[in-house]
């Protein structure tokens, strides 16, 4: 009898102790899933994640794991697909219902998300996430007044916190209201001084909060290989950013040497806002003599923000030479991601002056708001802008570009550019391009 009892006294401490080491192995294994997650391990997450679940299918956290894993990898179907297995049994739990609210959000389904927003509501009111959710939304549906007073709802109901902060002063920095963009970043930084993100943001938009003043000197020379003399391009012209009309222009004289020939220029440049995302370039030049220079032109290119880090554009020049008038329709594709900004521009000729369709691909790598490094190519009859009658009759080419940009002393510009332009005949041309400024 006592060795009966002393066996099964046995069996249940070792089935105790197997017990409690298949807990320590999930437990375990949960923590290593969830590091995973925020490492961004996403795949890791999932894999170890499907193991668990094939022995214990009903495991709730690590189907909530896996759910997120999927959702921070796109794979949208899988993570609604657990997640609604997932409210079958818990219909009310709030944290499978944000995350499935968050997803639509994510997807861009965004009345759906809403109705999952305020349905969490309905069940707790004074829920923040979904405060957040909703706030979030509406901001990525471009409703920013809305998105702006969920925000500060948020804010005054919470102790601080640097993402709202952060979100708050790039919502006004799209609204155009620099004043409270600074405001609003700068205590991000305040609260969070580690977070590079945060000072990254306030860095790339410090030049909107205040007027800004620059005068500013070119000097290009253009060689060629066909023994004709030097091409010599001066340009003098003042730069204004002003703050209250959330736009900038510039005020150019150009002069110009070919063929022992002088011309001279004179142009208006300005850069105003249009609505949400989208600014304008516009310029309007005339030529006193038009030896060189188009007797008058006008330019005009609209842009447009998406996604949060692409512009597109579309433009039209008009150039009146005086025995060639010139149409020149332009667009360009560009994105940023990190300290990097790419973009595509092509430009199109009617038929009476070529037909031709040219392109040129740039990237730029910057160290601050205003100093950066950048290399281009383009290909075509015309990869570049044009300035003079010469630049419209050329043949097919080829570009290569290279240059920089850095201030010193926070004030002086020294900008260098560099372009090879070689024609298919055989034409070729060096450009060496020296910008010095004085910012005031």
């Amino acid at each position: 009898m006592q060795k009966k009892l002393l066996f099964i006294v046995l069996m249940c401490y070792l089935i105790g102790f197997l017990f409690l080491m298949q807990l320590f192995a999930q437990v375990e294994k949960k923590e290593e899933a969830r590091q995973a997650l925020e490492a961004k391990n996403f795949s890791g997450a999932i894999e170890i994640c499907l193991i668990q679940l094939e022995k214990n299918p009903d495991d709730y956290e690590f189907q909530y794991i896996l759910a997120r894993a999927y959702a921070f990898s796109d794979q949208w179907n899988k993570a609604h697909q657990i997640i609604n297995e997932m409210l079958k049994y818990h219909p009310a739990n709030i944290d499978v219902l944000l995350l499935k609210a968050r997803i639509q959000a994510w997807q861009g389904f965004y009345s759906e998300a809403k109705k999952g927003f305020h349905h969490i509501l309905s069940l707790d009111p004074k829920n923040k996430e979904a405060l957040r959710g909703l706030a979030d939304t509406a901001y990525w549906q471009g409703n920013l007044k809305e998105a702006e007073n969920i925000y500060l709802k948020l804010l005054d109901e919470s102790s601080k916190k640097a993402d709202l902060y952060h979100q708050l002063g790039i919502l006004y920095r799209n609204m155009g209201n620099y004043a409270k963009a600074r405001k609003y970043l700068t205590e991000a930084v305040a609260i969070s001084p580690d977070v590079e993100a945060y000072k990254h943001t306030l860095r790339n938009i410090h030049h909107k909060f205040k007027d800004r003043f620059e005068f500013r000197y070119h000097h290009n020379i253009q060689t060629f290989n066909d023994n004709r003399k030097d091409y010599i391009d001066n340009q003098f012209n003042l730069y204004l950013n002003i703050q209250k009309l959330q736009t900038s222009m510039l005020l150019w004289i150009d002069q110009t040497k070919r063929f022992d020939t002088r011309d001279h220029q004179y142009k208006f440049e300005i850069y105003p806002r249009l609505w949400k995302n989208s600014y304008t370039h516009f310029y309007y030049s005339f030529s006193p003599k038009a030896v060189h220079y188009p007797s008058s032109s006008y330019f005009i290119e609209l842009y447009q923000y998406f996604l949060s880090s692409a512009e597109f554009s579309l433009g039209y020049r008009k150039m009146n030479f005086r025995e060639n008038p010139a149409s020149i329709y332009t667009g360009s594709l560009g994105y940023y991601w990190n300290q990097y900004y790419s973009w595509l521009k092509w430009y199109y000729t009617p038929k009476e002056k070529g037909n031709s369709l040219s392109w040129s691909l740039n990237i730029r790598r910057y160290f601050s708001t205003d100093n950066y490094i950048f290399l281009g190519f383009g290909i075509g009859f015309r990869p570049f802008e044009i300035m003079t009658l010469d630049d419209l009759w050329f043949a097919q080419t080829q570009l290569f570009l290279a240059g920089f940009n850095f201030f010193v002393m926070k004030r002086i510009r020294i900008q260098f550019f560099y372009t090879y332009q070689g024609e298919k005949e055989g034409l070729k041309r060096n450009s060496f391009l020296l910008i010095s400024g004085f910012r005031f």
